[in-house]
Order: C-alpha cells, then structure tokens, then sequence
C-alpha cells in the first residue's frame, strides 16, 4: 500500500498545515502592498507632474472599467 504522506504516516486528514498555507499565502502579501500603493496612491502623481492628466477622466475611467468587468465577468467564467 502507498503511504499517504512521507511527514505524517496517518495522513492529513483533510486538512492542509499551516506550513503549507503560509509557503502558499507569503507571496501574495507582497504582491497586494505593492497594488495597494499603485491604486491608492499613483493617481496623485498623474495629476501632479506634467502634462497634467485630469482627474475626471480618470476617475470615468476607473468606474467604466469596474463596470464593464462587473457584466463580462460572468460570461467569462461560463467560458473558461
């Protein structure tokens, strides 16, 4: 018979350990500081510096693709 796992001659039951969850999760923390930073904070540097974009249109343009993601979403799903 195949032993279920090497660690644990029991097996793990179900359930994934914390070792794992972390060795999973610990890249994405790095990734979610950094797109934190770009989405609330790189907006002001657009309309600081030359040329000067106007914040209007950005803000339109950050609803519009809220929206458009929000209705495609699902059918995208269905696809994949």
């Amino acid at each position: 018979p195949v032993k279920p796992c090497r660690i644990r001659p029991d097996g793990h039951r179900g359930r994934i350990p914390l070792g794992r969850k972390w060795l999973w999760a610990c890249p994405s923390f790095g990734w979610f500081a950094l797109k934190y930073m770009k989405v609330g904070y790189m907006k002001k540097f657009y309309t600081d510096d030359y040329p000067q974009a106007s914040l209007g249109i950005i803000a339109f343009s950050s609803v519009l693709s809220v929206l458009i993601d929000a209705f495609t979403d699902p059918r995208m799903a269905t696809w994949t």
